[in-house]
């Protein structure tokens, strides 16, 4: 028996280090780093409660990125046999509170659901690419995967940055808070009483590239300085809930605790000029959000609110509620109304993306019930490939105070760049078209919206359409820039790979520079050197498999 442990133990011991281990809770997360990965066993126990769950497998997350930035992150999930899950990104609560993130008051856990998805179903060897945006960079974050059904007994969590992070938010700090005005948040006419509000004096309100924002607050049993994180509207009797868990779900959950997480908050400010009981508030929105639910949640607060002490304000929450973000303009996805506010007071807004949507809105503070208008009615807008250029084509049948369009474009449908701008016509009451060709636009898919910007400033979005460009033979679209100093770059697009002769010649009919390649497929910008050239006037000649391209170019 000895001789046979002997032989034995040395195997035992590989396996045991080779097997994945099991983790099934908090304490015990597997710690995995941006571009690494780590595995699991589900354990049979479910600590966190999910629906249905039959194991789970805990991961720690912690970002190690520079302070005040965000980053978008591809958490990969794959398990070894095909299997149903719940998957939950949690945002500690308590990390700056106590020296460990799974702690808070003798042990009791709290955490911010950031994302959460039920009955996800994961394929065999499968990559599942649970993405997740705007995430705080210097945050501490567990990935928490629930087993629901099937044979999938190990699962491997790899996270993957996507792009360079970003600076935050101005205003995803307290003190920091955009101040709304008169013509830029506020309808202009509050000072002569109930109008009928026009959209073209609302303000932009977004959650895009916040995070939240740990606010001290000095609770019975809790000593000076702790942090109660970002949740000012508890409403319990005065207190902040210093036995209970001060993350999504305080215990017991009451109705007027009006936000169950803030995960990405973002201030605004505003006075108004007269006192009157008959102020609305107006949330429009105008899109969607870069990550579902595509929800936003807003709170108003009376002045004094405080950016250093959460309790104090519990009692100053005036109005609460959520919306769904989706073109809805010129209808309010949210209204508060009969508001009686102060001239000289301060008000704060909190708005939030439900479970870290980043989301746009815009927001219009009026007097008077009635809906507010558009300075644009879009009839309609739509598009199509011409050759390898895109067309766009819309209508308006309205465009009261209306100054430009601005065309943006994107080939994710998240992050928008503009690409032209059109001047509207402006004041009229008929029908109105516009076209704008887009001669730069990438192979592929492509989302295209439209910004239309009024007398002072503000703007709304158009719906967003999708367009595909198809590549159906050689086109050359010129010389950028011309004309030119040290280098130039013809720009072209092929379906498929071929070879390109560059000549360019003098005036007199020298030729002074000659170029050939094997290009490839898809938009290209083939660079041309013009150093040691004298200044003046060239021909350049671009055969390639379809015929040939001639252009002036100028030499500076």
């Amino acid at each position: 028996m000895q001789r046979l442990l002997q032989v034995l133990f040395p195997t035992l011991l590989v396996l045991a280090l080779a097997s994945p281990a099991r983790a099934n809770d908090c304490p015990g997360a597997s710690a995995v780093t941006t571009g690494g990965s780590a595995s699991l066993l589900f354990d049979a126990a479910c600590d966190f409660g999910g629906p249905s769950c039959i194991g789970d497998a805990w991961f720690e997350w912690v970002p190690g990125g520079t302070a005040n930035t965000v980053v978008d992150l591809n958490f990969q999930i794959t398990a070894t046999g095909n299997c149903n899950v719940n998957i939950y990104l949690l945002y500690s609560e308590s990390f700056e509170a106590v020296a460990s993130p799974c702690e808070w008051n003798a042990g009791s856990w709290s955490y911010t659901e950031y994302q959460r998805l039920y009955a996800v179903g994961l394929t065999a060897g499968v990559p599942y690419q649970f993405i997740n945006r705007g995430l705080d960079a210097t945050g501490y974050y567990f990935i928490l995967i629930e087993k629901r059904s099937g044979v999938g007994s190990q699962v491997t969590l790899a996270p993957v940055q996507m792009g360079a992070a970003r600076p935050v938010a101005a205003n995803d700090n307290c003190a920091n808070a955009i101040s709304l005005g008169m013509g830029s948040g506020i309808d202009p006419n509050v000072i002569t009483g109930p109008i009928t509000a026009a959209w073209t004096y609302s303000a932009a309100v977004s959650t895009k590239d916040a995070t939240k924002e740990r606010l001290t607050a000095y609770c019975t049993t809790n000593p000076a300085g702790t942090f109660t994180e970002d949740h000012y509207s508890r409403k319990f009797l005065g207190q902040c809930f210093p036995t209970g868990r001060l993350g999504d779900y305080a215990q017991p959950p009451f109705g007027t605790q009006c936000v169950a997480a803030l995960e990405n908050t973002a201030f605004y400010t505003f006075s108004v000029p007269v006192s009157a009981n008959n102020y609305y508030i107006h949330f429009g929105a105008t899109g969607t959000c870069t990550q579902e639910p595509n929800n936003m949640a807003a709170m108003l607060f009376n002045n004094g609110f405080s950016c250093t002490n959460a309790q104090n304000n519990i009692a100053l929450l005036m109005q609460c509620g959520s919306f769904t973000v989706t073109n809805t303009l010129p209808n309010a996805s949210l209204t508060w109304g009969n508001l009686n506010l102060s001239a000289g007071n301060t008000y704060t807004i909190v708005v939030d993306g439900t479970r870290g949507s980043q989301c746009d809105a815009q927001v219009l503070i009026t007097r008077g019930p009635a809906n507010p208008i558009l300075p644009v009615t879009l009839l309609s807008f739509d598009g199509e490939q011409q050759g390898n250029q895109t067309l766009l084509r819309w209508k308006t049948s309205s465009e009261e105070l209306h100054d430009y369009f601005v065309v943006e474009r994107s080939t994710d449908g998240e992050w928008f760049e503009p690409v032209g701008q059109i001047d509207g016509i402006g004041g009229v009451s008929q029908v109105a078209e516009y076209d704008f060709t887009d001669r730069h636009a990438p192979v592929g898919l492509s989302y295209y919206r439209l910004s239309m910007v009024d007398m002072n400033g503000g703007h709304s979005y158009s719906e967003v359409i999708l367009l595909n460009r198809e590549l159906s033979g050689v086109m050359v679209t010129g010389l950028v820039p011309n004309p030119a100093t040290e280098l130039t770059e013809l720009h072209l697009s092929s379906p498929s790979p071929m070879h390109l002769r560059l000549e360019l010649y003098d005036l007199r009919g020298q030729l002074r520079r000659v170029q050939e390649m094997q290009a490839g497929s898809g938009d290209l910008a083939i660079p041309l050197d013009l150093t040691s050239l004298p200044k003046g006037m060239y021909l350049l000649r671009a055969s390639h498999s379809e015929g040939v391209y001639v252009e002036k170019l100028l030499v500076q």
